[in-house]
């Protein structure tokens, strides 16, 4: 237990594993000296095996799914002075309880419907892009707070034969993956000697979509992982984000942190979360733009490499500092208890 005796919860309205899932994650792992913080998460997340070994705090929460169901949430999450929302389900859940609901913070992880939000006391924002998207009458109540991340030894450029890069994400529309697969013919010819692959999984029906589309092409694969991926990351010469929506990416920022050169997309807090010396920047589904974009980065990950390690990203931008971030949102909760 912390030193403050107030009692947070962590509410996490997700069954899978993500940013924002990881975000809400780390906050009751690094907060738990210094303030009374468990987990709400719902009944059938894949996250309860890893928090039994790791003994951190949790209860599992029943959604409403129908109005009468409202009152059974409220008493499950009564006995909490402060709510920390992440994710629309738990948002939306708060929202309908109205003056009923604790005190209550969201952190906004994407660009989605604002309505979740509504009834927030306070938002944070993980980009600045995402809290310019806002309305007016929820950007008074936001605030920009980065998604930090731990230091990670610098890696070593790979001694591979081709040149390999990788795209970490969930198998969704969203992330650019089939993008990709409808850009090979107009770069496969120009780069011969790349092979890009898809790590990561997703809802059935995306897997699907995308293993429908998959070339009989060596240049892109699919590796169905989404933990344990430290061997991807010390085979990688460059990381591509595709994505044609994303609030920030932990990906880019974990790259940049070992000293691989990122390949993003031009859009939303990508902009803001891939360096100048770390990174290069193409429009969001422009085949184009993601062709030259690629052939730059074929030629100079070595000097963006070399870059990178002359100038490390959590030194330079210190904002991405896990500790920044806890510092932060600390400060808010410490408000909202007073």
């Amino acid at each position: 237990m912390g030193e403050n005796s107030k009692k947070i919860l962590i509410l996490l309205g997700s069954s899978r594993f993500g940013g924002g899932e990881k975000n809400a994650l780390d906050l009751v792992r690094f907060s738990q000296t210094q303030f009374d913080v468990t987990l709400g998460i719902p009944y059938d997340s894949i996250l309860i095996s890893e928090l039994k070994q790791k003994h951190i705090p949790y209860i599992l929460v029943e959604y409403p799914k129908y109005p009468w169901e409202i009152y059974q949430f409220y008493q499950q999450i009564k006995p909490y002075h402060l709510i920390h929302a992440h994710l629309n389900l738990a948002c939306r859940s708060l929202t309908l309880l109205g003056p009923l609901a604790r005190p209550w913070l969201a952190t906004m992880h994407g660009f989605s419907s604002i309505l979740p939000y509504l009834g927030a006391n306070k938002i944070i924002c993980v980009s600045q892009a995402l809290q310019l998207s806002l309305p007016g009458i929820l950007k008074k109540k936001s605030t920009v707070i980065y998604n930090g991340i731990e230091a990670s030894p610098t890696l070593s450029p790979p001694n591979n034969r081709k040149k390999q890069a990788y795209v970490f994400a969930t198998i969704h529309p969203n992330k650019g993956q089939e993008f990709l697969v409808q850009s090979l013919p107009y770069w496969e010819k120009k780069l011969p000697d790349l092979q890009i692959s898809f790590v990561g999984t997703g809802q059935h029906r995306h897997e699907m979509a995308l293993a429908a589309m998959m070339p009989k092409s060596s240049h892109i694969t699919w590796i169905k992982k989404n933990q344990n991926l430290d061997q991807y990351w010390e085979m990688a010469d460059f990381v591509i984000i595709p994505s044609y929506k994303e609030s920030l990416s932990y990906v880019a920022l974990e790259a940049q942190a070992r000293g691989i050169p990122v390949l993003s997309a031009k859009t939303g807090g990508l902009v803001e979360s891939t360096t100048e010396w770390g990174g290069i920047l193409f429009e969001p589904g422009n085949p184009e733009s993601l062709t030259q974009a690629l052939i730059q980065m074929y030629s100079s990950c070595e000097t963006l490499r070399k870059q990178l390690y002359k100038k490390p990203l959590l030194s330079s931008c210190p904002q991405f500092l896990i500790a920044s971030m806890l510092e932060a949102i600390h400060q808010e909760w410490e408000l909202m208890l007073r």
